[in-house]
């Protein structure tokens, strides 16, 4: 079998090295975002609670890709990605509730600016 081909289960999967390192990377992405999200919620009162959902999901993801390829935790990966799918619904649903500002000429200048109404 090439170095590059790999049974996962039943299934070859090609450039399996590749995605591998693909989910490393995105790992490491998500989790700075989760620092700096978390970072900025500690300074805004916990307001992008979405952004930190989000980042949780992208680490569930991304260990659950992880474990996939890698075929050693088949259950506990699949059980992860079902997490992370769960994670980013709740993000998209809290993203919704947020208040956002509404666009409005302001009055002489012809620019729309946001402002909160």
């Amino acid at each position: 079998m090439d170095a590059s081909v790999a049974a996962v289960g039943q299934t070859q999967i090609l450039g399996l090295r590749f995605w591998i390192f693909a989910w490393y990377v995105i790992l490491l992405v998500g989790a700075l975002g989760l620092l700096g999200a978390w970072a900025w919620g500690r300074r805004t009162g916990w307001r992008n609670r979405d952004e930190i959902v989000r980042g949780f999901g992208t680490i569930f993801l991304s260990v659950g890709m992880l474990l996939l390829l890698y075929g050693t935790a088949l259950r506990l990966g699949a059980a992860l990605v079902g997490l992370a799918t769960g994670t980013f619904v709740v993000a998209f649903l809290q993203g919704s509730k947020l208040k956002r500002p509404s666009l409005r000429l302001v009055r002489g200048e012809g620019v729309a600016r946001p402002r909160f109404s």
